[in-house]
């Protein structure tokens, strides 16, 4: 029983010196003895009460402020806040105080402060100053003035602090307007185990928070930021950020830096306004990216920047340049048709594991994908490029379109990589060169009904499917160079200037239509199509017109797409078939009469006999061996012309001979040399016919006889022999005799021709 007195006893004694611990110092004034005795009993103290004056609009008339029942000095703060016995009383609903007028500001640098510390709707009239401060809980300057600066240096805080409008706690006289601070604000290298709440304040010297630790997030929607004197409204590189990094809807007078930070949530700076740049450089985000909305003066820097999930741009305006260069984002990035961009936007060497998407944006300044990879599609759908569009190097796993877009600039995509199709087509204008040689597309390249203004460079480019410029117009040069299609190269409605494929390869049809249009050419020296050593599988053209009407000086020829005031270079070119349909045109080349394929030869002002040899082996392989033959005929005489035309008269003289002998050699031609036998041997049976020998001798007998002469080493009959070994002049005159000696000579000549002719010597060169 003893022992329970004495307990009683202690518990009494305990009991008086906590109440006359709760007393208020006799230093104290009525309003701070007042305010005590509010936060004591764990009530707010909101002097509006008392003063009978109310601060929710945050009036700054000078008798609201003037009036001492709201002054507490910042000296008796930091006693009630840092001392005992008054520390030590406060319950744990911590000091919560609203409407006071804090002269001198608050120094709470290096102390210890247990309680949580809401200050909302004051008036601190000096600088705040928290560096080293320990913070065990809640920290709350809501809707407060703060004339001086905020000076947060290594604050180490359990809880959250908030300089904002009190959205996110319950204060005293519930939510405020946001924090005004009149100085610069430090939090560098804070550590904050809960959240920054920024919201709705203004800060005229901007924030410092370089190296600071945020265990959860940041929010500062609503709020203001002036600059300071190095134009930063928030200097926050190195910084770690648990949650999320909201700065939306807020607007920043200079840049905002983010630099080397890591955020575990999002960042969201979705409708702000930046004076300056947003840097996000080298920084780590677990989440999304999400500036939609902004308006930057400086543009966005996001080097480096590593994203777990996608950046949205959509409609965002940037005076400044975009840049991302080396970036690796996860998810997608994607433009709109309201993001405008006066600056360039640079991706190169980025990773994008989504999708890029420009579709309709309008960007004055040039895009650089150089050596980016993007795991999806590129979507550029009716964009609006003012300058150019570099995509050397670039990777798309998905398909690159670019249909309908408009690009002022230059497109450069030197060994561009594409997965699956590219596609230029539907209205697509591309004022600039389209460079895309070495490139590599591992489906189909689609050009159909666009504008290349300067043409096209895809040399060595490497298209697994067809490659479609229906309809397109081309300014210049079109230059596919030894590029290789697996597929189809469609040229039909193409309004083409020069087109050079000299050593590509075409592994299905070469197609043109009687609709693909061949403009002047710049040079007349220049060939219009160049197909020297070119390969492809088929050729294929227009509608033939009427096959009985073949060119000449009247009749201009039936072009079915190939050009007719330009020329064509054809040596080397060759090809496996021809086409039997081409469209709705439905031409059978096949069909096709043989002079009309002598005009097209001819288009090459060049002769090589290999285009003739080509095209004949190809009508050989179809069956037609008549018209083969013709075309090599063809061939060698245009080689006899061209001959005499270049002063060759020799070889004139020796090709002029086959012709008139034996047509060359070639098909039914050979056999000019019989009609010149038999016209030998009839001249010979006329010639013995008025011969002293032979005038008596029937016909039969002279026709033996000079077939013997025309055909010499052939011994019809020994009377033949011996009637023309004569040398006494009996059966023949010494004229006679030197015609027929002819007839020998020149039998031997046709001999030799013919048996050059059977063994195909003479039908080429």
């Amino acid at each position: 029983m003893r022992w329970i007195l004495l307990a009683l006893a202690g518990l009494v004694s305990l009991l008086r010196t906590a109440q006359a611990d709760m007393r208020a110092d006799p230093g104290w004034t009525a309003a701070e003895t007042w305010a005590w005795s509010q936060i004591a009993a764990g009530l707010p103290a909101d002097f509006d009460v008392p003063c009978h004056a109310s601060t929710a609009a945050r009036s700054e008339d000078a008798r609201t402020w003037s009036d001492p029942c709201r002054v507490v000095r910042s000296a008796v703060l930091e006693q009630i806040l840092t001392r005992s016995p008054w520390r030590d009383a406060i319950p744990h609903q911590g000091l919560r105080m609203a409407g006071a007028r804090v002269p001198g500001g608050l120094d709470l640098a290096n102390a210890h402060v247990a309680s949580a510390v809401i200050l909302t709707r004051s008036r601190i009239e000096g600088d705040v100053l928290l560096a080293r401060t320990r913070l065990d809980s809640l920290l709350a300057l809501d809707g407060s003035v703060i004339t001086g600066a905020v000076e947060g240096t290594a604050l180490l805080s359990e809880s959250d602090v908030s300089l904002s409008d009190g959205r996110q706690l319950v204060p005293a006289g519930g939510s405020t307007g946001g924090v005004e601070a009149h100085g610069s604000v430090s939090l560098r290298n804070a550590r904050i185990k809960g959240s920054l709440f920024l919201n709705r304040s203004h800060f005229q010297q901007g924030m410092d928070i370089r190296g600071a630790r945020i265990e959860e997030e940041i929010q500062t929607s609503g709020a203001r930021f002036e600059a300071d004197a190095r134009n930063s409204s928030v200097l926050g590189g190195s910084m770690q950020i648990g949650g999320k990094l909201s700065i939306n809807a807020t607007q920043f007078a200079g840049d905002v830096l983010f630099p080397d930070t890591t955020v575990g949530g999002l960042v969201d700076a979705s409708e702000s306004r930046f004076g300056g740049k947003l840097s996000l450089v080298d920084s780590h985000v677990a989440g999304d990216v999400i500036v939609d909305a902004i308006q930057t003066a400086g543009g966005l820097s996001m080097s480096g920047l590593q994203v777990g999930g996608y950046i949205s741009l959509a409609g965002a305006v940037s005076k400044g340049p975009i840049q991302a260069v080396n970036a690796h984002i996860a998810g997608d990035v994607s433009f709109n048709k309201d993001s405008h961009v006066e600056g360039p936007v640079t991706l190169a060497g980025a990773h994008v594991g989504g999708s890029l998407g420009m579709a309709h944006a309008p960007l004055a300044g040039p895009v650089n994908l150089r050596a980016t990879a993007v795991a999806g599609d590129v979507q550029m759908e009716g964009a609006d490029l003012k300058s150019g569009l570099d995509m050397l190097g670039l990777h798309v796993d998905g398909d690159l379109v670019l249909k309908g877009a408009s690009i002022a600039g230059d497109l450069n995509a030197p060994d561009l990589v594409v997965d699956h199709d590219l596609v230029l087509n539907d209205g697509a204008r591309f004022d600039g060169s389209v460079t895309i040689f070495d490139a590599r597309v591992a489906n189909t390249i689609q050009m159909e009904h666009a504008s290349f203004v300067q043409g096209i460079h895809a040399s060595n480019a490497h298209v697994a499917g067809d490659m479609l410029l229906d309809g397109s117009t081309f300014g210049a040069a079109v230059a596919l160079g030894g590029a290789r299609i697996g597929g189809s190269l469609r040229l039909a409605g193409a309004s083409l200037r020069t087109l050079d494929l000299s050593g590509a390869t075409i592994d299905g049809s070469l197609e043109v239509d009687s609709k693909t249009a061949w403009r002047q050419p710049a040079s007349p020296d220049v060939p219009q199509l160049l197909l020297v050593n070119t390969k492809a599988g088929a050729l294929q053209d227009g509608s033939v017109g009427k096959l009985d009407m073949c060119p000449d000086e009247e009749q201009p020829p039936v072009s079915n797409g190939w050009p007719t005031d330009g020329t064509i270079a054809l040596d080397g070119f060759s090809y496996g078939h021809l086409g039997s349909s081409a469209g709705p045109e439905g031409a059978d080349m096949r069909e096709r009469d043989v002079c009309w394929w002598r005009w097209w030869l001819e288009r090459d002002p060049t002769f090589s006999t290999q285009p003739y040899l080509q095209l004949a082996s190809v009508m050989t392989a179809h069956g037609d061996q008549e018209n083969a033959a013709t075309i090599l005929y063809f061939g060698r005489v245009r080689e006899t012309q061209l001959a005499w035309q270049e002063g060759h008269y020799a070889r004139w003289m020796l090709l002029a001979a086959l012709n008139v002998v034996t047509g060359y050699g070639i098909g039914s031609y050979t056999f000019r040399v019989l009609g010149w036998i038999v016209a030998l041997m009839v001249l010979g049976i006329v010639l013995l016919k008025r011969s002293p020998g032979g005038g008596q001798k029937p016909l039969l007998w002279r026709t033996g006889a000079s077939l013997t002469r025309v055909l010499p080493g052939v011994e019809i009959n020994k009377e033949f022999s011996d009637f023309f070994n004569d040398p006494e002049r009996h059966r023949l005159k010494d004229w006679q005799v030197f015609v027929f000696s002819a007839f020998v000579i020149i039998g031997w000549v046709l001999g030799l021709f013919l048996v050059a002719a059977m063994t195909g010597l003479t039908q080429h060169s």
